[in-house]
């Protein structure tokens, strides 16, 4: 079944066939700008990382190659430390980028050095990593920062092994260089706002810094998912927070031949800030463009309701049983609809008057079968008292003779008799067209008024048992109606228990609700509150087939002549015509059960009971 879409619901969807796509290719717009300013911002940082690393690349090989020229000096003229000092205090005039320049023996002690004359050299370096790292190795080692064990500034140490004649280590050549020197490679590469440039160990260890060295030198980087042989193997790019929590995208570049990496990062914000304001115009501009369609599609949607309206309204008042035709004016569209509305509703109103008509004609009968069920059987007791009484008066007239005023007695006897057949006779004929006069009627007292009748109706051998409730709420029926629909069900139970049974009466309250959990509700009624009477037997029950068809008048299952298969389809023409249902629940061998759902009547106040003594 293809699925129906409302005015509204098409109108919006049109709206929305042609905002979305606008929606779609300004997103796709403002995905492509912020990938590019990614791409674009890696490999700008990218550069600045690999021009560092290269200029730093280059100082840290024109250092070892210095330090390896004094450690031959000093292997081949095997000079005191006085001479030594001297000669290294010229060396450092010359070279200015040292801090200052040393020899230590592997034992850690300082042998000679490039500061003045008469500076403590008794002080062990044997704890220092960096010549750990000389010795171990035999190879030249640069160190993470420390600070100068004699000048308390933060220095880098460059070492470069001392050999021996048979190529063993004795000591190191020792270059100490202030890590400012380093931070001035980073002065001409220009950076944006935020941007830095970090020089650091593999380990995370902060050796130069472009802004606000001071403070960040030594610290160690916060921890990331990069792991040393991820940062010496190769360049690389990573988004984080620094130090400082600001949010960067950050490109690395290693310096071969050292556990030194040179970052370069770029703060986000400079990166994606002219981004953002390019989205939020666009986001502003297709805003404008959907308040635009939505306010047409809002124009548009109010010039077809107001033309439907007056229909709704007609067509409402009709669902509620107003039978005017509704106005047939609007788009041409909407006139179409409300002329053929119009024929329906003619059909309607004749179809109507005709299962009025009908149900009118099944009632009147099936009030005259259930009249005469009850005078036949009244009938048949009393035609067997009459015919004694009737006898014998007859035989007593004859008996008297003419002149005695016995005689006189008998007759009279003989012409009540007649008086009585005549009024059995009327009985059985009775059948008048009764008009419908419908007040608030409590079902509970019509059963307890009907007792003596239905157990009459059912005979002997079916036993009643009635449920009634106390001050049942009142429903808008004709009494006449309500005996008859109550007297309709009995007398179709009776009929299911022919070798006798049990008769189960019941009346209830109920409150049906839309059951969207499945409880509370009942097929066929709206929600609300009703009046709920079971008919329930154990008779033999009904097949499914049977079932279906109970209330199709003129249907039954009795032998030819015994029923006219209105009693049924009479309760449920009462019940419809008053917004109730009916239904049934019968299994084979079984018996059956029918409940009667009747509307409350909303408008009516039930007095306060009279309570009076109940009669034996």
């Amino acid at each position: 079944m293809t699925p129906t879409l409302s005015i509204r619901t098409s109108l919006f969807a049109l709206a929305a066939v042609i905002v979305l796509p606008l929606v779609g290719l300004g997103a796709f717009s403002i995905y492509s700008d912020f990938r590019a300013g990614s791409a674009e911002a890696e490999e700008d940082a990218m550069a600045r990382a690999q021009a560092a690393s290269q200029d730093l690349e280059q100082l840290v090989a024109d250092n070892e190659e210095v330090l390896a020229v004094l450690a031959r000096w000093y292997v081949r003229e095997n000079p005191d430390a006085e001479e030594c000092s001297h000669h290294l205090v010229e060396a450092r005039s010359l070279l200015s980028r040292f801090f200052t320049l040393s020899v230590v023996d592997r034992d850690g002690h300082l042998l000679c050095a490039s500061r003045p004359v008469g500076t403590d050299t008794s002080a062990s370096l044997a704890d220092r990593q960096w010549l750990r790292d000389v010795v171990a190795s035999g190879s030249f080692v640069v160190s993470k920062p420390v600070r100068g064990r004699f000048s308390g500034k933060w220095i880098s140490v460059f070492a470069h092994p001392i050999r021996d004649g048979e190529g063993g280590v004795t000591g190191a050549m020792v270059g100490s260089v202030d890590v400012h020197t380093f931070q001035a490679e980073f002065d001409d590469l220009l950076l944006p706002p935020g941007g830095v440039i970090t020089l650091a160990h593999a380990d995370g260890t902060v050796v130069a810094r472009s802004e606000d060295p001071d403070r960040y030198v030594g610290t160690v980087l916060p921890d990331g998912e990069l792991s040393e042989e991820q940062l010496l193997g190769g360049v690389g790019f990573n988004r984080t927070r620094g130090i400082e929590g600001i949010d960067r995208i950050w490109a690395w570049s290693p310096i071969s031949g050292v556990k030194w990496v040179v970052f370069a990062g770029i703060p986000t914000n400079w990166i994606y800030g002219p981004i953002r304001r390019a989205a939020l115009q666009r986001g502003l501009l297709l805003l404008a463009v959907f308040s635009l369609v939505l306010l047409l599609t809002v124009i548009l949607h109010r010039d077809i309701s107001r033309s439907l309206e007056l229909l709704a309204g007609d067509t409402r008042a009709a669902a509620e049983g107003a039978n005017h035709p509704v106005r047939e004016q609007g788009p041409l569209e909407v006139r179409q609809v409300a002329r053929q509305f119009n024929r329906t509703l003619r059909a309607r109103v004749a179809a109507e008057q005709e299962l009025r008509e009908t149900e009118d004609r099944m009632r009147e009968r099936q009030k005259m079968e259930a009249v005469g069920r009850l005078a036949g059987g009244v009938a048949h007791d009393f035609n067997n008292l009459l015919t004694v009484i009737r006898g014998e008066a007859s035989l007593l007239a004859e008996e008297i003779p003419p002149e005695s005023g016995l005689r006189k007695n008998a007759s009279a006897i003989a012409r009540a008799g007649e008086r009585a057949a005549d009024l059995v006779r009327q009985l059985l004929a009775f059948s008048r067209r009764e008009v419908t006069r419908p007040r608030p009627t409590d079902l509970s007292e019509t059963l307890r008024s009907l007792d003596s009748v239905v157990r009459s109706l059912v005979g002997e051998s079916v036993t009643v048992e009635t449920e009634l409730v106390e001050d049942l709420d009142p429903v808008l029926i004709d009494p006449n109606q309500a005996e008859q629909m109550i007297l309709n069900l009995v007398v179709n139970a009776r009929d299911a228990m022919p070798d006798g049974g049990r008769l189960h009466l019941e009346t209830r309250s109920e409150t049906v609700s839309d059951g969207e959990d499945g409880s509370g509700a009942v097929s066929g009624l709206p929600p609300g509150d009703y009046v709920a009477v079971s008919v329930q037997d154990t008779g033999a029950g009904m097949e499914p087939e049977v079932r279906e068809r109970i209330f199709e008048p003129f249907f039954t299952t009795k032998a030819r002549g015994q029923g006219t298969g209105l009693g049924l389809s009479t309760v449920y023409g009462i019940v419809t015509q008053l917004g109730g249902h009916v239904s049934v629940e019968s299994t084979p061998g079984e018996g059956s059960t029918f409940t009667i759902h009747l509307p409350t009547h909303p408008t009516w106040t039930r007095a306060e009971p009279t309570h009076v003594p109940a009669s034996g």
